[in-house]
């Protein structure tokens, strides 16, 4: 299904549906002179709890008794599938949900319109979102989206399974290689393996690979945040990075086989079918096992991702933004919407049931609350001084292909890490030629 969402996106970039992007009026409904509805089309799992967007709807309309929201909440394909179709054949769409790494894809094909003129209004908006986050909204000068969460990405590991082994349950591995020693003395295939990371044609595979390359300080292009103009992810840290999972399966034979089969890491870890694990996070299952704060502790450690011996400790981070789509109906009432949201008593409760991560100054004061609350939310906290995301290319979506292709190829010993990346490199190079 993924795929259908870059064919997709990559038809609008490429016909050119759009042109622009910048600010679409607003209508003399704002001004109360007509009844007017606001479509919303956001995630399943954030209109999941009351808080922020059934909340902001009853706000809203019991503000402005002529205005109408409807939200509709989708899975990850079937949201931007929907986005896409629908604003390409016109048809009104007004807050979209974005994940982060298509937003400038979404503005190459006009797909939703520029929020600076409200950003710079409101001044209390933009210095509130955090500096990391304000700099992933704006694309050629221009900001097109505010950002609603984040998490990041840590190792966890199975206490019982590390114990067993004779290590410390309490300490997480801190280089790659004491990961490796550590998964080959505690793993008991094929009962479990000792790590997991997805491997198979998926977006995860990618966007979890950018941990290790971040950590030699490798990237993509030669301008991830600008306007690339050559693939440099088969050069030294491209190869060390893919290099790294190769050894894993094929000489430490430390990595599950799920990881060819599942990019599903909750569902792996919590069948305590792996030591260590990337990204997983279990709590939903454990709590809803009726597992404790204190029962989760005593069962699962977490630590910041471990590193190259020389390079640095990285994580990476996803995270989705609210926009205003060009079919937008009310521009204004749109961005009041974001507004009403984006309140921090708004957001507490999707922060507590989803895990999720500030990306906003004033959600400071509940920091207290979500870590009475979050297993381990402090430790996400730190993370974010370590955290990078995904390129900011328009073609990203379209880039997934080669890449997540040369780790398998590499991985299953098809090609070399070397050859599998510069085949990589060809592809990406002509995806950028061809804008």
């Amino acid at each position: 299904m993924k795929r259908i969402l870059v064919l997709l996106l990559m038809i609008f970039l490429a016909l050119g549906l759009y042109a622009g992007g910048k600010q679409a009026p607003a209508t003399e409904a704002a001004a109360g002179k007509k009844p007017v509805t606001l479509n919303v089309l956001v995630r399943d799992w954030v209109i999941a709890t009351d808080a922020p967007f059934w909340a902001t709807k009853t706000t809203m309309e019991q503000k402005y008794p002529h205005v109408t929201i409807e939200i509709e909440g989708l899975g990850y394909d079937d949201m931007h599938n929907k986005q896409q179709l629908s604003i390409g054949s016109n048809q009104q769409l007004d807050v979209i949900q974005v994940d982060n790494p298509f937003l400038s894809g979404y503005v190459e094909a006009g797909l939703i319109v520029s929020i600076s003129d409200m950003m710079n209004r409101d001044k209390k908006m933009l210095e509130d979102m955090l500096p990391v986050y304000r700099k992933t909204t704006m694309w050629k000068g221009d900001y097109y989206g505010y950002w609603l969460a984040t998490d990041t990405r840590v190792l966890a590991w199975n206490k019982k399974f590390v114990a067993a082994a004779g290590l410390d349950p309490e300490k997480g591995p801190e280089t790659y290689d004491e990961l490796i020693a550590n998964a080959v003395k505690a793993q008991n295939p094929p009962d479990y393996h000792g790590y997991y990371v997805p491997l198979g044609s998926w977006e995860a595979t990618v966007e979890k690979w950018l941990t290790p390359l971040y950590s030699l300080g490798g990237t993509i292009t030669d301008a991830d945040f600008g306007t690339p103009t050559k693939a440099v992810l088969n050069g030294t840290e491209g190869v060390r990075a893919v290099q790294l999972y190769v050894d894993m399966v094929n000489k430490h034979k430390i990595m599950s086989p799920v990881a060819f089969q599942s990019d599903e890491a909750d569902e792996v870890f919590w069948g305590q079918k792996v030591v260590y694990c990337y990204d997983p996070y279990p709590w939903w299952s454990a709590s809803e096992s009726g597992w404790s704060m204190e029962k989760y502790y005593e069962h699962f450690g977490k630590s910041l991702n471990p590193r190259f011996k020389d390079g640095k400790t990285a994580t990476q981070s996803g995270g989705y933004l609210l926009c205003i789509a060009k079919t937008t109906a009310d521009a204004e009432l749109s961005w009041e919407f974001i507004k009403t949201v984006m309140q921090p008593e708004n957001l507490l409760e999707l922060y507590i049931a989803e895990m999720q991560l500030p990306v906003t100054a004033s959600m400071s004061k509940y920091i207290g609350t979500l870590t009475k609350i979050v297993p381990y939310y402090e430790l996400y906290l730190e993370s974010q001084k370590y955290t990078h995301f995904n390129p900011f290319i328009p073609q990203w979506a379209k880039m997934l292909d080669p890449i997540y292709t040369a780790i398998q190829k590499a991985t299953l010993q098809k090609a070399t890490a070397q050859e599998a990346l510069n085949e990589a490199a060809d592809q990406i190079n002509a995806i950028l030629a061809s804008k």
